[in-house]
């Protein structure tokens, strides 16, 4: 395994993001399946105390909420992270096309894959094209 590949293998993590995603959209389903089982029960029997009633509708909601926003964060973080494992297998192919093996990255390496940079100074800002 090639020293970008340990890099990539060892940063980007998709497959965990992906599992991680699962788990949870399984426990927001099943809690919305609790929350429309709280729904239907308070209907069938109105005699339920209110304030139980809204004790547990706030908790399945509150959870419902928190749940929804974690997959939505990892979903964002999945997307940058497939992202950037696709680029990186991209070099990874290019550089396997020309059976070159990256051991070290030096400024040759660097400035063959970086097209622009930006230097960020208080007053202005610079684009460095084909460096």
């Amino acid at each position: 395994m090639t020293t970008i590949q340990k890099v990539i293998k060892s940063t980007i993590k998709v497959d965990d993001v992906e599992s991680i995603i699962e788990k949870l959209t399984l426990e927001r389903d099943e809690n919305e399946i609790a929350l429309s089982n709280l729904i239907d029960t308070k209907v069938k029997k109105p005699d339920i105390p209110e304030s139980i009633f809204n004790t547990k509708y706030r908790e399945y909601s509150d959870r419902l909420k928190v749940l929804t926003a974690e997959i939505n964060k990892l979903e964002l973080e999945h997307v940058k992270n497939y992202d950037t494992k696709k680029r990186m297998d991209k070099i990874g192919e290019i550089l396997g096309k020309k059976n070159l093996v990256i051991d070290e990255l030096d400024s040759e390496i660097l400035s063959t894959f970086i097209y622009k940079m930006c230097l960020v100074i208080m007053d202005f800002i610079t684009v460095f094209d084909n460096l």
